[in-house]
C-alpha cells in the first residue's frame, strides 16, 4: 500500500500560529499576555450571571492564560496569569476596585488560581513543544525515506541529492 499526499492550491494558505516563525510568535505572545486576559475578562463581565454561575468571570481568565501558552510558551503565560490575578483582585475581591485584599481566604483563593493557571500553562507549553518536535522528526523521516529509496534504486547521486534538496526546501517552507 502506497499513500501519497497531494496538496491543492489552498493548502497552507490559512492563518496558523504553528507555521509562524518562532521569533514572530514570541513577539506577538507578549501583547497577547495582556490582551487575552483582558478580552476574557470583558466577555465574562458582558455575559449574564446565569451563564457563569460556577466561578464567574474568573474562570474565563484561564482561557487567556492557556491561549497565551499555546502562542508564546510559559513565560508569557505566567505574565497572563499575573494579569489575570490582578484583574481578579481588583474587581472581584472585597473591597472591590482596589488592590487591597480584605481577608486571607481571598489571598489563598487567588494564589491557588494563579498556581493552577501557571501549571496548566506549563503543560500546554510542553505539549506544544512536543508537537513541534514531532513535526520536525516527521520532516527528517520523509527526507531519510527519500534518500534510502534513491539508494536502493541505485539512483544517480547528483540527481538524488537534488531531489532531497528540493524536498527539504518544500518541507521546510510549509512549516
Amino acid at each position: 500500500l502506497d499513500v501519497h499526499v497531494v496538496p491543492h492550491e489552498h493548502s497552507g494558505t490559512a492563518f496558523s500560529w504553528s507555521r509562524m516563525s518562532p521569533g514572530r510568535r514570541r513577539a506577538l505572545s507578549w501583547p497577547a499576555a495582556l490582551a487575552f486576559p483582558l478580552a476574557a475578562w470583558g466577555v465574562g463581565m458582558a455575559l449574564p450571571d446565569r451563564f457563569l454561575q460556577l466561578g464567574g468571570p474568573g474562570v474565563l481568565l484561564f482561557l487567556g492564560v492557556v491561549a497565551t501558552a499555546l502562542i508564546g510558551g510559559l513565560a508569557p503565560a505566567v505574565a497572563a496569569a499575573v494579569v489575570s490575578g490582578l484583574l481578579t483582585i481588583y474587581f472581584l475581591v472585597a473591597p472591590a476596585n482596589t488592590f487591597t485584599v480584605g481577608d486571607g481566604d481571598s489571598v489563598i483563593g487567588t494564589g491557588v488560581l494563579l498556581l493552577v493557571a501557571v501549571a496548566t500553562a506549563a503543560l500546554v507549553d510542553r505539549a506544544a513543544r512536543r508537537i513541534r518536535e514531532a513535526r520536525r522528526a516527521s520532516r527528517e523521516a520523509a527526507l531519510l525515506a527519500l534518500f534510502a529509496d534513491g539508494v536502493l534504486q541505485e539512483a544517480d547521486l547528483d540527481a538524488l541529492l537534488e531531489r532531497v534538496d528540493r524536498k527539504s526546501t518544500r518541507l521546510n517552507s510549509s512549516h
